[in-house]
């Protein structure tokens, strides 16, 4: 038996999904797989028993809304004034400190961990 189209567009979709950095162990693409897989592929119940029946039409609405979200389409459909809530008028490097903060956490050995907890303590302004 081949795979829907629907099945097809979801596991290509999540395979193009980015890797959660902050959250390894829990990755949304799992998650969808697992949703995908409970949905499209029959539990081996009892013989006989008639398959749920699919909503292809729904399943290819949700394909879609994640190419959408992958794509940025929304984000460059209804951008904010300018970026205005990525920047911050009272601290407008906040969230370029938090990315550049979680791209070097894994590179960072045990003194520089013990160094910024330290550092987070003792604030002097």
């Amino acid at each position: 038996m081949s795979k829907s189209v629907a099945y097809k567009h979801l596991v290509r979709a999540v395979s193009l999904w980015p890797k959660d950095r902050l959250r390894p162990d829990c990755q949304l693409q799992d998650i969808l797989l697992a949703r995908a897989k409970k949905t499209f592929v029959p539990a081996s119940s009892a013989i006989g028993a008639p398959a749920p029946t699919i909503n292809e039409r729904a399943e290819l609405e949700n394909a879609n809304a994640l190419y959408s979200l992958l794509d940025n389409r929304y984000a460059l459909r209804y951008q904010p004034r300018k970026n205005l809530l990525m920047r911050p008028a009272s601290n407008p490097d906040h969230y370029n400190d938090i990315i550049e903060e979680i791209d070097a956490a894994p590179s960072r050995g045990m003194f520089g961990r013990i160094k910024n907890r330290l550092s987070g303590l003792l604030r002097f302004s």
